[in-house]
């Protein structure tokens, strides 16, 4: 795929299908997408039927959307203001970062629809299964609130993993946390893509050649390929969405 399509495709307009939000949260989300257009790949169309990307409802109960054929990547739910967010997610057993608090908070939702162009461009988070297999990982930027719990050790263990890559027994080792507190956090962190990877041997020094044996010339040194991002899932989703996946 040449840059110029690949470029294209990364600035394919994605819709956000808004339900049962009141006058003040509506406002509150396009004031959001109009300010977040560095931090979001795509950019982002607020409908109110038809097929969509992202529901935010207002609520846990979701009405029949008209025009809606394709589930959504993600839905989010609002949760009212008299009731805690986390509270609500953690009792009904739905994803870290789906339930929203109210009034709806623009870091909140910025973070659910990055979430939604990676599902979009077919990046599945990382299991810890992956992240744990010699990698060292970081955080990319200090996580929002919904995220951290309110927890010390949370906050200690975010402290350690935005300034440095660590891998799993290390961050033990300096944030002296429980092994399944530290899996627990790295994976919710991993879930949000909020982690950056770094596999085993991308730090250090690299490898040396071997010497060539006398009279033998010195090989020449291969041109370094160029990196191409994966874009299967990306063109399937676009197809899907132009109804021509069974073409």
């Amino acid at each position: 795929m040449s840059d110029e399509m690949e470029t294209q495709l990364m600035r394919w307009p994605l819709r956000l299908l808004l339900q049962g939000l009141d006058a003040r949260d509506e406002s509150a989300v396009h004031r959001c997408l109009a300010h977040a257009t560095r931090q979001l790949q795509h950019p982002w169309q607020v409908v109110h039927d038809g097929d969509a990307e992202v529901v935010l409802v207002a609520g846990l109960e979701i009405d029949t959307v008209r025009g809606m054929l394709e589930p959504p990547l993600v839905t989010l739910h609002l949760a009212p203001p008299s009731q805690d967010a986390r509270a609500l997610a953690w009792r009904t057993g739905r994803a870290p970062g789906t339930v929203l608090a109210s009034p709806l908070q623009p870091d909140a939702l910025v973070e659910a629809l990055e979430c939604a162009e990676h599902r979009f461009a077919g990046e599945a988070p990382a299991t810890f299964t992956q992240l744990s297999a010699g990698c060292r990982f970081r955080l990319r930027r200090w996580p929002p609130s919904g995220l951290m719990w309110e927890d010390n050790d949370n906050l200690r263990l975010a402290s350690f993993m935005l300034t440095r890559s660590l891998d799993l027994e290390k961050l033990m080792r300096l944030s002296n946390v429980a092994a399944d507190k530290c899996v627990a956090f790295i994976t919710r962190m991993a879930n949000a893509n909020l982690l950056h990877l770094e596999p085993v041997g991308a730090i250090g020094e690299p490898a040396s050649m071997p010497s060539p044996s006398p009279g033998e010339a010195p090989r020449a040194e291969a041109p370094p390929r160029r990196a191409t991002r994966a874009s299967g899932g990306l063109l399937n989703a676009l197809r899907r969405r132009l109804g021509l996946a069974s073409r």
